[in-house]
């Protein structure tokens, strides 16, 4: 109980599986687990509150498990972790979550993080990894330390999705009556603003903490767009002897005022090596780039003339991890450049389109005979 007081996350994280899978709620006899949802294509981020500290030193492996800790997926490759120290001195961290590809529809999954250099190993709860269900996305934030975060020392927007819709809209007045001082009465001009309604049909207490807390956070932005909670979730009545019951919530949006979730931990899709890159007496006739993130595809590479901008050639590529390479055509005297969209497994896109980043030359031998003397050379 002490951990859910304290601990707000959406993925919890705790030491002791048989906790990650407990539930809060007394006699249950049925108990579910299905509000708190992963897309498995998009990006999330989380930040812990754990009592025990956290420090992995970028030594970890992180995998999806069942209820059993079988190993259904290693997402090692899918996770980026930033570690601080909170403000009561334990080591936290903040971890993102790429998109995990792969839809698990209706099973019970929990985030299993294993660090490689000691026997610390963390559950999350559980969470469903589906694109099966109607969902609503939060990304939020607070600015200094609110429930057992310190987003002054961890500066990230935290997102997850929850099984829920949108329900019915409603109007919403504000009208202000002054009492003047010979006793009249003024009603000022009604303001009217639309209100929405939002419903999630089944959800467990875990959850119902934690987004009461989300939603009263500084800054909400619900499925992208801003929005101020003007009534938070409501419980209704136990659904029967399961754990779990509806609730309610409403708000205004800002329409003008959008947010799209980009990666906030992970790095920017870069380049590390191009070749050909400097000049030659004669043509290389292979092209090789390299990343610092593994390459999903690459399109478009192509062989421009520098100087006029024809292209020579439209060339196909193989990729290997963070490598793609391509066969092209010899080619004589003059300057040349490519160019070539490419994609990293994190959905990172790089469009090369400018001239000068990856440009090679043929050229003569810069050399004469006048400057050599054979009397310089041992010659029989």
């Amino acid at each position: 109980m002490i951990l859910d007081t304290l601990d707000k996350s959406f993925l919890r994280l705790v030491t002791d599986f048989s906790v990650a899978k407990s539930e809060i709620m007394a006699n249950s006899q049925y108990v579910y687990k299905d509000t708190i949802v992963i897309s498995p294509t998009n990006k999330f981020l989380q930040i812990s509150n754990s009592l025990t500290s956290i420090a992995f030193d970028d030594s970890y492996i992180v995998s999806l498990v069942d209820c059993s800790d079988n190993v259904v997926l290693d997402i090692t490759d899918k996770i980026y972790i930033n570690e601080f120290q909170d403000i009561n001195g334990i080591y936290q961290i903040a971890f993102e979550i790429a998109p995990i590809g792969v839809d698990y529809y209706h099973e019970r999954l929990f985030l299993r993080f294993k660090h490689t250099g000691s026997d610390l190993i963390l559950w999350s709860n559980p969470i469903l990894v589906t694109d099966t269900f109607q969902t609503i996305r939060l990304d939020y934030r607070n600015y200094s330390y609110y429930e057992g975060i310190s987003y002054d020392r961890a500066n990230y927007f935290q997102s997850i999705e929850i099984a829920g819709f949108f329900n019915l809209p409603s109007s919403k007045e504000n009208t202000v009556i002054t009492t003047l001082a010979n006793g009249y009465i003024r009603r000022s001009r009604t303001t009217q603003a639309l209100e929405y309604a939002y419903t999630i049909e089944a959800i467990d207490t875990f959850t119902f903490d934690r987004l009461m807390v989300a939603l009263n956070s500084e800054v909400v932005y619900l499925n992208g767009v801003r929005f101020k909670t003007s009534e938070n979730v409501q419980s209704d009545e136990r659904q029967g002897q399961t754990n779990q019951f509806s609730t309610t919530f409403k708000g205004q949006f800002e329409a003008r005022d959008t947010y799209k979730a980009e990666y906030q931990i992970a790095p920017d899709f870069t380049i590390t090596s191009l070749n050909p890159i400097s000049s030659y007496i004669s043509s290389p006739t292979t092209a090789t780039a390299a990343f610092n993130i593994d390459i999903a595809s690459v399109i478009n590479l192509k062989l421009w003339n520098y100087d006029t901008d024809a292209l020579i050639e439209d060339l196909s590529t193989s990729v290997f991890n963070n490598t793609f390479s391509s066969l092209f055509s010899s080619v004589g005297l003059g300057t040349y450049y490519f160019t070539f969209d490419a994609v990293s497994i994190l959905g990172q896109v790089l469009n090369v389109t400018d001239k000068e980043v990856w440009k090679f030359r043929i050229t003569t031998a810069q050399y004469k005979g006048t400057q050599y003397d054979n009397n310089q050379y041992l010659t029989d």
